[in-house]
């Protein structure tokens, strides 16, 4: 059983997302294997927005959810989410492969207001966040497999026809999928989650005291 979470850490939607993953990697520690990959916003070109722009958007999602989050980290249309999401995938790269460095982005940027759509301010918050000296994080940001996995994640992320982050995909052992987009409440990825959870289980008892399929052969 496996969930994938494509994201942007730019986006406050994922950012709520967050509190959902959180929860499930926590009722799940055996059984689901939990990955993330970074699908960038406009893969990681200029975003345009402007900040009031931004701020209409920050606004609507509070009325949504009662969580208001901060824009200021938005200077205006040319700004993009490519510095903060290319200085994760460099911790990443550097070891650090849970989602500690994503989290701390996004609140840095979300909820602080820090400008990490600058790539100087992005390296400081990873370093922050993952122990490593700025140079390592810059050095490793600009490795060519950082662009390369960002790349492949987007591309991964619009051939399953999404268009909206957060997207969680499912996958279990006997081919079941969801795919849940723009989906950020706990409450219906849980339900997925069991649901292909419970068939895939359902599957391994009955093959363990049932005999295998027959051969066609012996029809």
């Amino acid at each position: 059983m496996r969930l994938t979470f494509y994201g942007d850490v730019l986006s406050i939607w994922c950012l709520l997302a967050e509190d959902a993953l959180a929860q499930l990697e926590s009722q799940y520690p055996a059984g689901v294997e939990f990955e993330w990959k970074l699908a960038m916003i406009e893969r990681g070109r200029a975003m345009g927005n402007t900040p009031a722009a931004e701020r209409w958007y920050y606004d609507r999602c509070a009325y949504v959810t009662g969580r208001q989050f901060n824009p200021e980290w938005i200077d205006d249309i040319d700004s993009t989410s490519y510095f903060a999401n290319a200085a994760v995938e460099a911790t990443r790269l550097l070891g650090v492969t849970d989602g500690s460095v994503r989290r701390a982005m996004a609140l840095a940027a979300c909820v602080d207001g820090r400008k990490v759509c600058h790539e100087a301010e992005a390296i400081a918050v990873a370093a922050e966040a993952s122990g490593f000296r700025d140079d390592r994080i810059r050095a490793a940001l600009h490795d060519a497999r950082v662009a390369q996995r960002l790349n492949a994640a987007s591309a991964e992320f619009e051939a399953l026809g999404a268009d909206l982050r957060p997207t969680i995909f499912i996958t279990n052992a006997i081919g079941d999928k969801v795919l849940l987009v723009g989906v950020y409440r706990f409450e219906p990825i849980k339900s997925s989650l069991e649901a292909l959870l419970h068939d895939e289980l359902a599957y391994s008892t009955f093959a363990k005291v049932h005999a295998p399929f027959p051969s066609l052969e012996d029809a």
